[in-house]
């Protein structure tokens, strides 16, 4: 695995399902953790994947979702799926985090609750993405 250049290395951790596991197996080393920090292009929090995000308090959860995300550089693809037992996310986090992404995000799936500022300022932050030719897929899928 040593002689693995970093960038297969980012497409490796890219591949794996859970945010959770992508944060444990970069920790093996100096090099994954520069694989995540260059080269990942996929991050899935799903709270089918670690029951531990429906027991974290909202804001430790925020604070952990936003030190993973703000320790890429190229991510294209960001999945947030939280079910309707975990409480409403920040609007102005989860905006830090498209903007944050906005120059190599593609593609967004999310199912989780946000105060009601959030859903007008999502929308116009995609406006404003196609606007520019960021050519962004956009996926809600609706909590129940």
């Amino acid at each position: 695995m040593e002689y693995l250049p970093v960038e297969v290395v980012g497409h490796i951790l890219s591949r794996l399902q859970a945010a959770r596991d992508v944060v444990i197996a970069s920790a093996t080393c100096q090099k994954w953790r520069e694989a995540r920090r260059k080269h990942l292009c996929a991050l899935n929090f799903d709270c089918n994947d670690w029951d531990r995000y429906r027991h974290l308090p909202i804001r430790e959860l925020e604070i952990l979702i936003t030190r993973t995300i703000f320790q890429t550089s190229g991510l294209q693809s960001l999945s947030l799926y939280m079910d309707g037992n975990v409480n409403n996310f920040s609007a102005a986090l989860v905006i830090a985090w498209l903007m944050y992404t906005r120059e190599t995000l593609r593609e967004l799936h999310y199912a989780l609750r946000t105060d009601p500022l959030y859903q007008h300022s999502r929308n116009m932050w995609l406006a404003g993405a196609r606007s520019f030719g960021i050519g962004i897929q956009y996926y809600y899928m609706g909590l129940s």
